[in-house]
């Protein structure tokens, strides 16, 4: 799928984010619905910030224990969440999901699950990329409009993703840079995703399962 976890700066800006949008917070439990990017990590001397992190990665897990280990951590494969009766409500959530049309709808529709289901306004935040997206981009707002969604903005470029150096896709570009007799270290990063921030209030979740097809979550060609 050509996306690796993302670089300091851009963690950085995941932190801050959440930060600046709750200001005055003296207690925010948020989901973090996949966290190969090791966001939680970034919150580990924050006494206002409750990470509630949703993954399925063992080794991801064992490193956000050893290093800070009251974050509530759920080893869940996101296709099966609805079957989990244990989740804690959160106020918002943040995701980097596939960028696939139904791997971004499952990635919203577990944080959505977990939401605070009250009648007041609120906001959670997913890191896309719409040229891997293409026109599924539109494709999933129009779902997320029809079941009470709404695109409030979009803070373009705001993730980037290096390519790592045990990784295929690496080789790959050092072989088209050398025959193009390019530098290796002229290409270091493999893409950047844009920040959709979105608003709700009572999402139809019965309406939006309906649009996901579980056992494609990582196709991009439906």
């Amino acid at each position: 799928l050509n996306q690796f976890p993302c670089d300091e700066r851009s963690r950085d800006k995941r932190y801050k984010l959440l930060k600046n949008r709750y200001p005055f917070a003296e207690y925010l439990r948020f989901a973090i619905i996949g966290d190969d990017d090791l966001l939680s990590l970034k919150f580990i001397n924050d006494y206002w910030a409750f990470p509630v992190v949703i993954e399925k990665d063992k080794r991801i897990i064992n490193l956000i224990k050893d290093i800070k280990n009251h974050f509530k951590i759920f080893n869940i494969d996101i296709r099966f969440i609805e079957k989990e009766k244990r989740m804690p409500t959160v106020q918002t959530f943040i995701t980097d999901p596939p960028y696939t049309l139904n791997g971004a709808l499952a990635f919203i529709y577990a944080g959505l699950s977990m939401l605070d289901n009250s009648f007041e306004e609120k906001e959670f935040y997913v890191i896309l990329n719409p040229t891997m997206l293409g026109k599924n981009i539109f494709i999933l707002q129009n779902i997320l409009l029809k079941n009470n969604i709404y695109l409030k903005e979009v803070i373009t470029n705001f993730s980037q993703y290096q390519l790592p150096s045990l990784y295929d896709e690496r080789k790959r570009a050092d072989k088209f840079l050398k025959t193009h007799k390019i530098k290796n270290d002229s290409l270091v990063y493999s893409s950047s995703s844009n920040l959709y921030i979105f608003s709700v209030v009572k999402p139809d979740l019965v309406g939006i399962k309906k649009s996901i097809d579980f056992n494609r979550l990582y196709n991009h060609y439906l």
